[in-house]
């Protein structure tokens, strides 16, 4: 009796919001098959590109730890697509769902991995000798750590130090393959390398014409010159000798005009003068 007279007080736009949650489908289990450590499948285009111009200096040490990395994990094309509804409906004006942000917790339910894949997933990392740091509540990553000879033998690559353009690095040489039973869900691997990307704008350095010593810089009158545009001026006569004041000058004074004897110019700022009348 009461639950029922406190949903009839509920607005409606709630009211759908909990149906529409109340039909929107669990994540279903997707690793069915038995985890073969021997029949793999390897995932294309899982090495950095700048390997194509980097300077192989062969193996990395075996011990050298690779930490933070993350198993990147997929949706459901169904997911995808009811992923792609609630955005758009997020920014609908008409729509009830308007403004109606998830928890990360609320994602992971609707969108993420199902919690058995990523208990398999974690059992299959830990049974390697990686350590898992981390599953992120979205349930789309798996963070996890461990070293290169763990990193080469669970994932059939080899890790290898590489210069570009001056920096060594490490990195897999090649894609990396991981069981097939887990290729319903696993897509790739991030920080298998330690590449950063680089920006994309470029500073432009100033080039004041006044460098004193210590390497420091200042502004030269010809700097003022150029940014002020003052060479016209000085090519008509102008060469900024001071111009002087009648002893009587007229001025605009908060819309007023007024006359008045001036001493110096500091004068001018005390009695707030926006513009002189000479």
């Amino acid at each position: 009796m009461f639950t029922t007279h406190l949903l009839r007080r509920l607005p409606l736009s709630i009211l759908t919001l909990v149906a529409v949650a109340a039909a929107q489908p669990k994540p279903r289990p997707r690793i069915i098959g038995r985890i073969d450590n021997d029949s793999v499948t390897r995932l294309r285009e899982t090495t950095h590109p700048l390997l194509a111009r980097a300077a192989d200096l062969g193996r990395a040490a075996a011990k050298l730890s690779m930490e933070r990395m993350l198993l990147q994990l997929s949706a459901t094309p169904e997911q995808e697509v009811a992923l792609n509804h609630l955005l758009a409906e997020q920014q609908d004006l008409a729509s009830p769902r308007y403004n109606q942000w998830l928890t990360p917790q609320q994602f992971g339910e609707q969108f993420g991995v199902a919690q058995q894949d990523i208990d398999t997933l974690t059992h299959w990392l830990e049974s390697q000798g990686f350590h898992v740091e981390d599953v992120p509540a979205g349930r789309r990553t798996i963070e996890f750590s461990g070293d290169v000879n763990r990193v080469e033998q669970a994932f059939h690559t080899e890790i290898h130090r590489y210069s570009v353009g001056g920096e060594t690095h490490i990195a897999n040489a090649s894609d990396i393959a991981i069981p097939s039973a887990l290729t319903p869900v696993v897509i790739g691997i991030v920080k298998l390398n330690d590449f950063h990307a680089e920006a994309l704008h470029r500073l432009r350095q100033s080039l004041p014409l006044a460098n004193l010593s210590g390497g420091a810089h200042a502004l030269s009158p010809y700097d003022l010159a150029t940014i002020y545009n003052v060479t016209p001026l000085w090519n008509s006569g102008f060469d900024g000798a001071v111009l002087p004041l009648q002893p009587q000058t007229e001025f605009l004074h908060r819309g007023e005009k007024r006359s008045i004897g001036l001493r110096s110019c500091q004068q001018l700022g005390a009695l707030g003068v926006h513009e002189l009348v000479l």
